[in-house]
């Protein structure tokens, strides 16, 4: 069995509502940099990744839409993470043999099909 890499997209949402003191562009703002610096402080997150990179910072605004009082803001960031898997022991063969069989294309309908075993490894 070997090493398979894995990517996943992770995506971080975080709502954040307008007040005078603190308009919700800022506040978005903020929060998007308290996320980033929290990434930043574990880029292994603890060593469960390999590699973390933010690739995309989305902003919106919800503005009077008749259920939230006051203006609300929403800041997505999203994460490309790479992280390493290996099969769990006993679940996958070695690989001894492999065959293949072809039909060739355009033969007519009694055309033999080819038949082929290749042995990888002998067990002694």
């Amino acid at each position: 069995p070997r090493e398979l890499t894995r990517d996943l997209k992770i995506e971080i949402a975080g709502w954040v509502a307008h007040t005078e003191a603190l308009p919700v562009d800022d506040a978005m703002d903020d929060l998007a940099e308290q996320v980033e610096r929290a990434i930043d402080a574990s880029p292994y997150l603890g060593g469960v990744v390999a590699d973390i990179v933010l690739e995309s910072t989305d902003m919106e605004v919800i503005e009077d839409d008749g259920r939230s009082d006051p203006m609300v803001g929403i800041v997505t960031l999203t994460y490309s993470a790479t992280y390493y898997t290996e099969p769990a022991a006993g679940t996958v063969d070695d690989l001894l043999t492999v065959g293949s069989t072809i039909k060739p294309v355009g033969g007519v309908a009694d055309t033999p099909t080819i038949s082929d075993v290749i042995t990888v490894q002998e067990i002694a």
